[in-house]
């Protein structure tokens, strides 16, 4: 309190509204830890998952020899860039990270496709599969009345 005395009111407003939704989200946390515990495992292996695409892939190619440690390592680190890209789904940085991290990995030429494939399965597949759902559960003219509210 003492410490929001000299701000702005807009600038205080902002402040206390971090600080309630911080102690709502902390209260959630200890509410039913067991549950928030099973979502983070959840994710996390949501992700391996995701991660683990390009190995499978490789392992397909018949790359044996690869560190896949690194490999794991690079798919994380592309990943989370990809959420500080500023085009939509992180298009074009994706595939140009993926090509320019496994370049040296992926047998001469197919760096590229693996790339491609890496994104279909990973994201389009998903994305066309949602779609799907959406409009069989909630019928082919949600779009339309939601476009028109």
């Amino acid at each position: 309190m003492k410490l929001t005395k000299r701000m702005k009111n807009q600038r205080r407003r902002k402040v206390f509204a971090f600080y309630r939704d911080t102690k709502c989200a902390i209260s959630l946390l200890s509410k039913a830890p067991k549950c928030m515990l099973l979502v983070f495992a959840e994710s996390g292996l949501n992700l391996l998952c995701i991660y683990a695409i390009v190995p499978c892939l490789l392992l397909g190619l018949g790359v044996t020899d690869a560190d896949w440690y690194t490999v794991m390592g690079r798919m994380i680190f592309l990943n989370m860039l990809l959420y500080f890209t500023p085009t939509p789904g992180g298009s074009g940085v994706a595939e140009g990270g993926f090509v320019y991290l496994f370049s040296e990995t992926v047998p001469a030429g197919t760096v590229g496709i693996i790339a491609v494939c890496w994104r279909l399965i990973a994201e389009y597949i998903p994305f066309l599969i949602g779609l799907y759902y959406t409009l069989t559960v909630f019928g082919r003219d949600f779009l339309n009345r939601q476009l028109n509210k």
